[in-house]
C-alpha cells in the first residue's frame, strides 16, 4: 500500500514529467493532474486530522497552482487563503543548515571542528563512547551526532509545560542531562536538539542572533 506522502509525491512528480512538459500548451492536462494532486492533499489532511494547509506549484518563478485547505482559526472561522502564516516547524532545519554552509563558504566555521570550539557549554552533556569534542558540525548537520530525538529528555506531560525552550539557558540547563545514545557518526538518528545546537554554533562566528541571521541570508 502507497503511503500518502508518497502518493501525493508521486502526483506532484506526474505533473513535472507530464502536465508540464509541453508548456502551456498542455494547460487541461496539467489541471487534471492538479485537480488529482489537491484531492489527494485534502484526504491527507482530513486522515491526519490536520485544520488547515496550503499547496503551492511554481514554475520558473510563477505560481501555476495554489490550493487551500480547511481553516486559519475556528473562532471567528477564517478560512485558510494566501495571506496565512504558518508555524515553520522543522523547515527551520533547512534555513539554519543554509546558513551554516554560508558560513563555512566565508571561511568562517569548519564542518569538521568539534561543536564544542563554538559552544564551551556543549561539553556538559555525556558522551559514554568518548569525548564531547568527538562531536562535529557535520555531525549535527546530519543527524549522527547520537543526541536524542525529543526536544526535552523529560516531562511535557502538562498543560503549564513550555512546548520547546524559551531561550538558551534553558538548553544549556539541559546538558548535564543529555547523553548521547550512539557514537558520532556511526549511526543516524534524527534529533531536535542537533539542529538547535547547530544553529547556536553561528553566533559566536557572526555576532549576529542565529533567527536574525536566517532571515537576512535564507535568500
Amino acid at each position: 500500500m502507497c503511503r500518502p506522502g508518497r502518493l501525493l509525491f508521486a502526483l506532484v512528480a506526474g505533473l513535472l514529467t507530464g502536465g508540464m512538459a509541453g508548456g502551456q500548451s498542455n494547460s487541461g492536462t496539467f489541471d487534471e493532474a492538479w485537480a488529482s494532486v489537491t484531492a489527494q492533499f485534502d484526504a491527507d489532511l482530513r486522515r491526519n486530522r490536520y485544520v488547515g494547509g496550503s499547496l503551492y506549484f511554481t514554475r520558473e518563478g510563477q505560481v501555476t497552482g495554489a490550493h487551500h485547505y480547511g481553516h486559519q482559526t475556528l473562532e471567528p472561522r477564517r478560512a485558510v487563503d494566501e495571506n496565512t502564516i504558518y508555524h515553520w516547524a522543522s523547515i527551520t532545519k533547512t534555513f539554519t543548515a543554509i546558513g551554516i554552509m554560508q558560513l563555512r563558504d566565508r571561511g568562517l566555521l569548519d564542518l569538521d571542528h568539534a561543536v564544542t570550539a563554538y559552544i564551551p557549554v556543549f561539553d556538559q552533556a555525556h558522551n559514554p563512547f568518548g569525548d564531547m569534542s568527538d562531536v562535529t558540525i557535520r555531525h549535527l548537520m546530519t543527524h549522527t551526532s547520537g543526541l536524542r530525538v525529543p526536544t526535552f529528555p523529560w516531562g511535557g506531560t502538562e498543560e503549564w509545560h513550555p512546548h520547546e525552550p524559551a531561550d538558551w539557558s534553558q538548553w544549556d540547563a539541559m546538558l548535564p542531562y543529555t547523553k548521547l545514545h550512539f557514537a558520532p557518526g556511526s549511526s543516524y538518528s534524527y534529533s531536535n536538539p542537533g539542529p538547535s545546537r547547530r544553529g547556536r554554533s553561528s553566533e559566536p562566528n557572526t555576532g549576529v542572533d542565529r533567527e536574525v541571521g536566517s532571515d537576512e541570508n535564507r535568500s
